[in-house]
């Protein structure tokens, strides 16, 4: 829910929409290889991973990430800033290139920490879990591509963490 109590906009992607041309712009905007999780991608790869999310806008306050709720979706930060909190500490910010949501979403467990927005631009990619097993199946070169950096960001994350 947004800091006002309204939902978080949301709308899903098909290669058609008006929100697709916006999604791209923007992506644009950061660079495809700015954003690790499509790091080693041709356009047509990312479009295939794209072609079927969903883009989240949130705004200083909305919470996209609640501690102890299901995981089904992992978020690819497009712009903004947010939060990851441990009850009221910030432990991380994450800002456009970032994945987040990653660890509970692979390991099937609750989320660990809240995710809110710290800007009013946020704007995020969900990838849901039934829409990676697609891309598993129709686009096996891009679903690799992005496991691999997925597996990447991992690795970078416990790095970070033990230092």
């Amino acid at each position: 829910l947004m800091a006002d109590g309204k939902s978080i906009l949301s709308s899903r992607l098909d290669g058609k929409s008006e929100e697709w041309g916006l999604l791209q712009e923007r992506i644009r905007e950061v660079g495809f290889q700015d954003i690790a999780l499509f790091s080693g991608m041709s356009d047509a790869e990312i479009d295939a991973c794209l072609d079927k999310s969903v883009r989240i806008d949130c705004r200083n306050g909305d919470t996209l990430i609640k501690r102890g709720n299901p995981a089904k979706n992992l978020y690819a930060v497009i712009r903004g800033a947010l939060e990851v909190r441990s009850g009221d500490e910030v432990v991380a910010v994450r800002s456009a290139g970032d994945v987040i949501g990653e660890i509970a979403f692979f390991m099937e467990l609750p989320r660990t920490m809240d995710v809110v927005a710290a800007t009013d631009d946020v704007e995020v990619v969900s990838f849901s879990q039934s829409a990676l097993r697609k891309l598993i199946k129709t686009q096996p070169d891009a679903a690799t591509k992005l496991l691999f950096n997925m597996a990447r960001l991992l690795c970078m994350k416990v790095v970070e963490t033990a230092k």
